[in-house]
């Protein structure tokens, strides 16, 4: 089952160290090809999106367990964007699975 979270929880979850980026790609959904993007250039992306203020509240951003790791997407679900953007996490040593998932689930105030 999908989750929804944003991009400030992404980011404090990454920063936390609750979850370090396995792998990260961008899927364009006409031609179908996979670009694999730079881990390192993905954190600098997804923090300097954070710092946007309101504008890092317009990507909606999704995230499930699977297996021992978890996917966070943005893009699938919204039929004006191109690309899929999906992060595969894995979780670090000593973080529960409560302990991301209380980070990273977004409840509307």
């Amino acid at each position: 089952m999908k989750y929804r979270t944003t991009t400030r929880q992404l980011t404090e979850a990454l920063a936390d160290g609750f979850l370090t980026i396995i792998k990260a790609e961008r899927y364009y959904k006409l031609s179908a090809q996979i670009k694999e993007l730079n881990t390192e250039e993905f954190t600098e992306y997804i923090q300097f999106l954070n710092e946007s203020g309101i504008f890092a509240d317009f990507i909606g951003w999704y995230f499930e367990k699977a297996d021992k790791e978890y996917v966070v997407e943005s893009g699938r679900m919204n039929p004006d964007a191109e690309c899929i953007i999906i992060v595969f996490l894995c979780v670090n040593d000593g973080v529960s699975v409560e302990d991301i998932e209380r980070t990273l689930l977004f409840w509307e105030e």
